[in-house]
């Protein structure tokens, strides 16, 4: 019997890391393979997620193993991560969303506050803007786009609010937010008592497009 797609793409992806390292590891590869399959492809997964020096953007699987405990491997490789890293954003997300404990999100503030450089912080804000159901979140983003002095953070602040509110449905999708080109630009300055003052304006018109959608 030939082996499923899901099969193909995870082997593929475990026995050619450059591959993963150029597309990643997509999730919903798991959920194509065939149940005669699952040992091996567990018994792969979890060995190569393995420590804290295992491949750690496997834990996109690991909450859908049935044969060992992905959830609890997670959260002891979790500790284990440098903060900041982006084994320790990735994880956290991961966890966030399966568990939806506010603590993985104040996690992935630690990375953003520590973070070195933009691109790590814009790492972490970019995980912490898809937690849409998390308030601590919530107000995170809220503080970012005031007060963060990089215009590159402030917009992926900017994003996770329109996300927050259901402007867009897809954080993911570029065509999307593209459509929300113009009340994107009116709500970015690079001052930040204009911030301050366009925050409200910002949260009503966004609560009104809510309301209007729903």
């Amino acid at each position: 019997m030939n082996q499923s797609e899901g099969y193909n793409e995870i082997v593929d992806m475990l026995n050619f890391p450059h591959k993963r390292m150029l597309d990643g590891y997509r999730e919903d590869a798991f959920d194509k393979i065939y149940d005669s399959e699952r040992k091996y492809i567990e018994e792969r997964i979890w060995n190569s997620f393995g420590g804290m020096h295992g491949d750690w953007m496997l834990a996109v699987y690991m909450p859908k193993l049935k044969l060992y405990d992905g959830l609890s491997k997670l959260k002891e490789n979790l500790k284990k991560y440098t903060v900041p890293s982006d084994a320790s954003v990735f994880v956290a997300k991961i966890l966030f969303d399966t568990t939806k404990d506010e603590e993985y999100v104040k996690l992935l503030i630690e990375n953003a506050e520590k973070a070195g450089d933009d691109s790590l912080r814009a790492t972490a804000l970019n995980a912490l803007a898809q937690c849409k159901e998390s308030e601590v979140g919530f107000q995170y983003l809220q503080e970012t786009y005031v007060n963060d002095n990089s215009g590159r953070c402030r917009a992926v602040a900017l994003k996770g609010l329109f996300y927050h509110f259901g402007a867009i449905l897809n954080y993911n999708d570029v065509e999307e937010y593209q459509t929300l080109l113009e009340i994107r630009r009116k709500y970015t300055s690079d001052l930040k008592v204009h911030r301050v003052e366009l925050l409200n304006q910002l949260l009503t018109e966004l609560g009104e497009l809510k309301r209007n959608k729903n």
